[in-house]
């Protein structure tokens, strides 16, 4: 019996120490204070585009993304330039989209294409000059 006396003695000290846990426990819930809502930002839409870039990160030229064979034989004509002394690499990006929505900016080959347009222009545009003056 002395034994019986001594494990539900026992039993009911737990009771009571898991009990005083509980209410420590309690206690502390109640405590820490209610989570923020984060509210979501909008998200911006996004375009990819391909850029070549040298080794050391630096562009050498955007291309939108329908215009993957353009920006391959850059790539190639970059390594064949340099065969071994630098390294080249095709990288997609996604650039945020403005507002207005505005266009890309022009790669490497577009601004040296409407440069020559432009230089062709104003040489035939002399040339019409020096013929009017004859």
């Amino acid at each position: 019996m002395v034994k019986k006396k001594r494990v539900v003695a026992k039993s009911a000290a737990t009771k009571a120490g898991t009990k005083k846990k509980a209410k420590k426990a309690a206690k502390k819930k109640a405590a820490k204070k209610a989570a923020r809502r984060v509210t979501a930002r909008a998200r911006e839409p996004r375009r990819l585009v391909w850029i070549v870039c040298s080794s050391s990160m630096r562009e050498q030229a955007r291309f939108p993304y329908e215009k993957r064979e353009e920006a391959e034989e850059l790539l190639k004509r970059l390594q064949e330039k340099w065969k071994g002394k630098r390294r080249y690499y095709l990288q997609p990006y996604k650039e945020p989209l403005s507002a207005a929505g505005a266009s890309t900016p022009l790669s490497a080959t577009e601004e040296q294409q409407t440069e020559s347009d432009e230089e062709a222009k104003s040489a035939e545009s002399a040339e019409a000059e020096e013929a009017e003056e004859e």
